[in-house]
């Protein structure tokens, strides 16, 4: 049990919106976004991460309990 436990927690977050940057952090996203930002002088605030959508879209593949404040997230 607590090597599946160890397997599949993800992490844990105060706010599920830690978890949505973090995940966009591990795929690169934000580098690249931020990369483009500069290399385009597109202004601050028109590239932005649909964070709603992609909760919708993880929903699939990751599991969320929110238990005493903090929200534990798991892989399916």
């Amino acid at each position: 049990m607590e090597s599946d436990f160890t397997n599949l927690h993800w992490g844990s977050y105060e706010r599920i919106d830690q978890f949505i940057d973090d995940f966009i952090d591990s795929l690169g996203w934000a580098d690249a976004r931020d990369h483009a930002l500069r290399e385009w002088a597109i202004p601050n605030n028109i590239l932005v991460f649909d964070r709603a959508a992609m909760l919708e879209h993880l929903r699939g593949d990751f599991e969320f309990h929110e238990r005493g404040g903090e929200v534990y997230v798991f892989i399916r």
